[in-house]
C-alpha cells in the first residue's frame, strides 16, 4: 500500500473525518459577566455559533443561580467561564479566586459531559472619581 493511502496519513480523508459521536458540531457555550457582553460569538466559530450567556453585575458567587436555568439543545462540548472581575472590588485576594472555583464547580454540575474553561481574569480600567486633597 502507498503511504498515502495509510490513515497514518494526515491528508487521507479518514484521519480528517470528525467521527459522528465527536464534539465538533456540539454546541460552544460562553458565560460571564459584563466583561463577555462584547464578545460576537459569531466571530468566534461558523459552526455551530457560541452560545453566549451575560450577566452583567453579576459576581462569580451570584452566576451559579443563574446557570441552573441555562437551557441549550445539546450538552456543549466546552464552557467557557469569564467571570471575577466584579467581585475585585469587594473580596478579598484569598476570597475571589474560591468564587470563581466555586463558579465553575457549578458549571460543572450543569454539563458534566462537557470540557470546562476558566479564562483568567483580564485587567479593567475602573474610573474613580475622588478628590485629592
Amino acid at each position: 500500500a502507498s503511504p498515502t493511502s495509510s490513515p497514518q496519513n494526515p491528508n487521507h480523508p479518514e484521519r480528517n473525518a470528525s467521527p459522528p459521536n465527536s464534539n465538533y458540531n456540539k454546541p460552544i457555550v460562553i458565560i460571564g459577566d459584563s466583561i463577555v457582553k462584547n464578545i460576537d460569538p459569531r466571530g468566534l466559530s461558523k459552526k455551530p455559533v457560541p452560545r453566549k450567556f451575560t450577566y452583567p453585575g453579576r459576581t462569580a458567587d451570584q452566576i451559579p443561580e443563574e446557570v441552573t436555568s441555562i437551557n441549550v439543545s445539546d450538552d456543549p462540548a466546552h464552557v467557557i467561564v469569564h467571570a471575577g472581575t466584579n467581585n475585585l472590588p469587594t473580596d478579598s485576594a484569598q476570597r475571589c479566586p474560591g468564587s470563581i472555583v466555586d463558579l465553575a464547580k457549578s458549571v460543572k454540575l450543569k454539563f458534566p459531559n462537557s470540557r470546562i474553561a476558566v479564562s483568567a481574569l483580564t485587567q479593567r480600567r475602573f474610573r474613580f472619581k475622588c478628590k485629592i486633597a
